[in-house]
């Protein structure tokens, strides 16, 4: 089993290079880096990059898109797997959350989630308002497609987008 601390600083290391492009193309800072997350804003988003340690000591790594100005209890954010099917508008095929347990699995899942952003997340990154509007749309789509906990609001069936 690995340090804790030292997958910390390996996952806190890679997103800083694989996600450089942010800063880069996008005009995003990089906010703060404080367990569990690496956070990126620019003048409209914020780009949350996610790794901890589940129960059952399982590695989970992820990432959310929202707008500043949304009220994260209120408005869900924007995964990857949502970008993707904005993208190709099919079933996600082949997409699945990492769990990298490992130094070396880290890295590459890193890389592999900066690689598919920078594959499907340009337009949103830009800050395209229309993004947010077909996300909202796609998942009121979803829950009539599914139907809605009433209690919740929450869509019965896979919850992204």
């Amino acid at each position: 089993m690995w340090d804790s601390r030292a997958m910390w600083a390996k996952f806190v290391d890679a997103v800083g290079r694989h996600f450089r492009f942010l800063e880069t193309e996008f005009g995003f800072v990089q906010a703060s880096t404080k367990r569990p997350f690496v956070m990126y804003e620019s003048d409209k988003l914020q780009v949350e990059v996610f790794y901890d340690v589940l129960p059952g000591n399982r590695h989970e790594l992820d990432l959310d898109i929202r707008r500043l100005d949304d009220d994260p209890r209120r408005t869900r954010s924007v995964g990857i797997g949502t970008l993707m099917l904005l993208a190709d508008q099919r079933p996600l095929e082949g997409y699945m959350l990492a769990f990298p347990s490992t130094p070396d699995e880290l890295e590459a899942e890193v890389q592999r989630l900066a690689e598919l952003v920078e594959t499907y997340g340009t337009s949103i990154l830009s800050g395209d308002e229309r993004d947010f509007e077909r996300v909202d749309k796609l998942r009121r789509e979803r829950e009539r497609e599914w139907g809605t906990k009433p209690e919740s609001g929450v869509p019965e069936g896979p919850q992204e987008p």
